[in-house]
């Protein structure tokens, strides 16, 4: 039967320690000139243009530009028309702003077009669904505008074509809401939170659509319920900022990862704000005006935030066990490579990744985000293991390395596979060429010359070039009088080198009387 062994390293339970922020990741801007609310913006090249909105007077058109290079607001273009709770998108070099209110609260399906390079706005083909508090985005070329109100909480998801200038309408939002946010990711739009027509009806739902398949998908809740809020998109993640109920607005600044479907919430923002705005630009989120209280108030607010990886915010104590089966593998092998930890509640998102290889080291990394502070989770210890299997690999030594979020220090494991079993008779003598690592089998037949049983001792010892024992190991045993036995005796070559092996058999250690031979041979290990 062959046996198994498991080699493993140090467990420890995972405990959560607070978000640390190791740098500010705001700062307070120049304030945007004209006090606003429930504005639009975008971006188009290195200015952010914000629009329309309700300023101390009410319904506006004015639009404000602000270069975050030099930290200056200038006036822009008005818009043709007061909008307000509309929405701006920009696509090769354009800025198109569509929906909103006119004065009175009238729904418009009205698509503006703004060309920079001329200082004109232009009309678009009118939208077939009269809107405000909608979201819409650019992905691949197409204008998506989804949700919104026109007496009630709408679904309509219709795309823009701004080649062709037409409006195709597609599937619906399984949700139907109003001030709601949105980001894109990977060439998916995630829309996330708005409200159903009054503030006590705040969501947190976080819906996908892959405008590939034209189909939504249901995808992790927002920590919070937020409506009138705002959200950007850097890289691989979606930031959604600020929101309103009807006694307060919200500094919340939570992220979500569509790759691995959580939410980790960020730093609060300076100012709780409704009605705001957030822009992209430079690395940095612009989160420009809004209301500091609920309902019709404004701000000139324009405060950034510039995201540090969410790797370095997240510090969970982490020790993960590495196992290894078997524990000494031959190249005929497949390397089982357990990775254990476990957790001290339930909640985490846990995943681990891929493995890679770089020569002889093996390395993955495993994504640990703690549930949010607000959510429900069970205080009983959870394990998290995941078995990673190694194909054939050649004879040598192997380590194996464990990060948790991308961060030092790693958790290691050494293993080494050796070749097959060299089987080597030494009453043959001579010098005998064996690979590194594979487990040589030293052969002989003892005899005893005796009519009478007698005690024995097989000792096997191994000497490099310098003459200095690196193995010594013993087989003792019985043999009745004239017994023959053939013997085994096993050494694997940790190091490469000339050695002399001797085996001698004695009677025992306190009676060293020869019983048979002593027989010597030398290998070579490479």
């Amino acid at each position: 039967m062959r046996k198994i062994a498991i080699f493993s390293i140090s467990l420890l339970i995972v405990s959560y320690m607070p978000n640390s922020i190791s740098v500010e990741e705001w700062f307070v801007a120049t304030d945007m000139s004209v006090p606003r609310t429930e504005i639009a913006a975008t971006s188009i090249g290195s200015r952010i243009y914000v629009i329309g909105g309700f300023d101390a007077d009410g319904a506006t058109n004015i639009v404000e530009v602000y270069n975050p290079r030099n930290d200056i607001w200038s006036e822009g273009k008005e818009l043709p028309i007061a909008l307000h709770h509309t929405v701006a998108a920009s696509y090769e070099g354009k800025l198109y702003v569509v929906g909103g209110f006119r004065e009175g609260w009238i729904p418009s399906n009205t698509l503006f077009i703004y060309d920079p390079l001329t200082n004109e706005w232009m009309r678009g083909k009118d939208m077939p669904t009269p809107r405000g508090a909608l979201t819409a985005q650019f992905i691949d070329g197409i204008l998506y505008a989804v949700g919104g109100w026109n007496g009630s909480p709408l679904a309509v998801n219709e795309a823009y074509d701004p080649l062709r200038d037409i409006w195709v309408t597609k599937a619906p939002i399984p949700t139907p809401r109003e001030h709601l946010a949105s980001g894109v990711v990977d060439g998916k739009l995630y829309v996330i939170g708005g409200r159903q027509g009054t503030l006590p009806t705040n969501l947190n739902v976080n819906e996908e659509y892959n405008p590939a398949t034209d189909k939504w998908t249901t995808k992790a809740p927002m920590p919070s319920k937020r409506g009138g809020l705002a959200a950007s998109s850097i890289l691989d993640s979606i930031y959604v900022f600020g929101g309103e109920t009807s006694v307060k607005t919200f500094p919340n600044n939570e992220q979500y990862l569509p790759s691995l479907d959580v939410w980790i919430e960020r730093e609060t923002m300076p100012t709780s704000r409704h009605g705001l705005v957030a822009v992209e630009a430079g690395g940095g989120i612009y989160v420009i005006g809004g209301g500091l209280e609920p309902g019709l108030s404004t701000s000139g607010k324009n405060e950034v935030f510039t995201p540090e990886d969410w790797r370095n915010i997240i510090h969970v104590d982490i020790n993960p066990t590495i196992s290894i089966e078997p524990a000494n593998p031959t190249i005929d092998d497949e390397v089982k490579v357990t990775v254990n930890f476990a957790t001290n509640t339930s909640g985490y998102t846990v995943r681990f990744n891929e493995l890679e290889r770089t020569g002889r080291t093996f390395t993955t990394n495993v994504t640990v985000i703690p549930p949010p502070s607000n959510a429900v989770v069970l205080p009983a210890i959870t394990e998290h293991s995941h078995t990673y299997t190694i194909e054939k690999v050649s004879a040598g030594k192997y380590r194996f390395a464990v990060s948790i979020n991308d961060q030092k220090p790693l958790t290691i494991a050494k293993f080494a596979v050796s070749a097959n079993s060299i089987f080597i008779d030494v009453e043959d003598g001579g010098i005998k060429n064996v690979p590194w690592g594979a487990p040589v089998i030293l052969e002989r037949t003892i005899k005893n010359s005796r009519d009478t049983s007698t005690n024995f001792l097989s000792i096997l010892q191994i000497k490099d070039e310098r003459g200095i024992t690196v193995s010594l190991t013993g087989l003792s045993g019985e043999l009745s009088g004239k017994e023959s036995r053939h013997l085994s005796q096993t050494w694997i070559p940790s190091l490469a080198g000339k050695y002399t092996v001797q085996i001698f058999v004695w009677e025992s250690m306190e009676n060293p009387r020869i019983v048979d031979y002593m027989y010597e041979i030398r290998i070579n290990v490479s």
